[in-house]
């Protein structure tokens, strides 16, 4: 990959902003929320949620990666809508993949995301802290299309020292509740980023020696059955 951590790209034009995004986008997903509530209630719901939630991982969490890492994994990650993630990502290279290989492809977006979470709480555990104890919200609906069960909802987050944070959550409805499957942040896009790398070693490389890098930076490649095989994918 062109940085084997893609969290350091994306944080290097707005490392707070993407710091609280990445953590949003997890513990937002795990929120319970219904979907008949307006958007903007349910989103103001779950950030109360989440900063309470917030407060007590940091005061456990603090300085134990090992734990963050397994509680996130736990707690967050089984909410998020991977699979619509996940198609985004791959786009148009999707359409020769085999479905093993886009199986390996989310478990391995799945692991990626995890990386970013667990650190983002190990470097901003500070600021994190501010946020949870100290913010105010404020929720704004930008759009709602209830035919399609969609909606846009811009957040804005205050708490001393850390200025204004401003967020854009995408949200669709999905088993009777709101989840989130895509946060902006100042301007910087989670998902965009994450696909314009990865797109560009489709590109490059082919999807199978993408899979297989992105196995091996997450360590499941020694989970991975599949035997290496000769990558169709290359454009």
């Amino acid at each position: 990959m062109t940085n084997p951590d893609l969290l350091l790209a994306a944080m290097g034009r707005a490392p707070m902003a993407m710091a609280l995004a990445f953590m949003m986008l997890s513990l937002l997903a795990s929120a319970q929320t219904n979907s008949g509530e307006r958007p903007d209630t349910a989103v103001r719901s779950m950030i109360s949620s989440v900063l309470g939630e917030l407060q007590r991982w940091l005061d456990t969490l603090r300085g134990d990666a090992v734990l963050t890492r397994q509680l996130i994994e736990r707690a967050t990650l089984p909410h998020l809508d991977l699979n619509h993630m996940a198609r985004y990502v791959l786009g148009s290279f999707r359409r020769n993949a085999t479905p093993a290989q886009c199986e390996r492809f989310r478990r391995a977006l799945r692991a990626h995301l995890l990386r970013i979470c667990s650190q983002s709480i190990e470097t901003y555990a500070t600021e994190l802290d501010q946020l949870a104890h100290y913010a105010r919200v404020h929720t704004w609906l930008l759009r709602h299309d209830p035919d399609r069960g969609t909606a846009t909802v811009r957040v804005l987050l205050m708490a001393p020292r850390l200025g204004w944070i401003h967020l854009e959550l995408q949200l669709h409805s999905q088993d009777g509740s709101w989840k989130v499957y895509e946060i902006t942040s100042s301007g910087v896009n989670l998902l965009v980023g994450i696909r314009s790398d990865i797109q560009a070693q489709l590109r490059k490389d082919g999807l199978e020696s993408v899979i297989r890098r992105l196995e091996r930076r997450t360590g499941l490649l020694s989970a991975s059955h599949n035997p290496p095989a000769r990558d169709s994918q290359r454009r």
